[in-house]
């Protein structure tokens, strides 16, 4: 085996390693915005976010520049969201309103 196969081969090997030890928040937000880029989904224009309510429901939210109004969509899952929206699932959080997650356009 010469030098650059090795190089490859170890390449390889680091890059699984790194992978399995990514936290579990970046392999679900990747997961969700891969399955939503595959469904035929509406678009959204702007970056927002999605709240957690009551029962688990999940809301994609209007955000204008006066704040959070009360209109959402609601959803009974995330995975019902990414199916429904073309979003990038960019990070999970946590404010004054309670838990979300940030999205953007595909």
């Amino acid at each position: 085996m010469g030098v650059a196969a090795y190089n490859r081969g170890s390449k390889v090997i680091s890059d699984r390693l790194d992978a399995e030890q990514r936290p579990a928040v970046f392999v679900i937000l990747e997961s969700l915005t891969t399955y939503s880029q595959r469904c035929d989904g509406m678009r959204i224009l702007a970056p927002t976010v999605a709240r957690f309510g009551d029962a688990g429901v999940v809301w994609l939210m209007h955000r204008q520049e006066g704040g959070w109004r009360e209109f959402g969509y609601p959803h009974r899952s995330l995975w019902a969201l990414a199916r429904t929206w073309r979003l990038a699932f960019v990070e999970f959080g946590r404010d004054e309103h309670g838990r979300f997650v940030r999205v953007e356009p595909l």
